[in-house]
């Protein structure tokens, strides 16, 4: 449809552009350089002296880190809301789907004419959703579910409530003001 894009994606490294050959872990989620998520938030600081602009940042990163160590105190359930949202799709689904044992950590299986294999030890599905996502997916469910797994122990442990607690868990401190800073950067406008 895209005969430029078409040529630019050929010429491009499949593994920057695709999440199965991407060499690392990107957990489905894909995000625009923090530095343009910053900069959009923060425009209205743009003019305004360096100390006072990274004030502006300082506290902002202080809020976030606040309200999301706070968020993450109120969680109930052991997973994040948003992966127990995603498994709960995956369960329902899980229960229409057939399972019969291959081996000690194999499992076939089936809807209809599709046929799965998961391989609960290594956690690895045919389908690769589980692999890349470090999630179970429907299949991992029901294959799990057939033999007594919990969803949870199947999720990869950075999904759990306490990670994102243990990631917000040190306060951004204000600068300590008794320490002066220069003039010359004091007055300095930051662009």
């Amino acid at each position: 449809m895209n005969p430029a894009l078409h040529e630019y994606l050929v010429r491009a490294d499949v593994r920057i552009w695709t999440r199965v050959h991407f060499p690392g872990y990107r957990y489905n989620l894909l995000t625009s350089d923090i530095a343009e998520s910053m900069n959009k938030i923060m425009s209205y600081a743009r003019s305004y002296p360096i100390v006072q602009l990274l004030e502006e940042i300082r506290s902002m990163m202080t809020r976030w880190f606040s309200d999301r160590r706070s968020d993450a105190l109120k969680m109930t359930t052991v997973l994040t809301r948003g992966v127990e949202k995603i498994l709960q799709g995956h369960v329902d689904y899980a229960k229409l789907l057939t399972v019969q044992d291959i081996d000690e950590y194999q499992v076939q299986v089936t809807s209809g004419t599709s046929l799965h294999v998961v391989n609960l030890r290594d956690k690895k599905c045919m389908c690769r959703r589980f692999d890349l996502e470090k999630l179970p997916c429907a299949h991992a469910i029901a294959a799990g579910e057939y033999r007594n797994s919990s969803r949870i122990s199947m999720s990869h442990p950075y999904y759990r409530k306490n990670y994102v607690y243990t990631s917000y868990a040190n306060a951004i401190r204000p600068r300590e003001f008794d320490k002066s800073v220069p003039g010359h950067v004091r007055t300095k406008n930051s662009f």
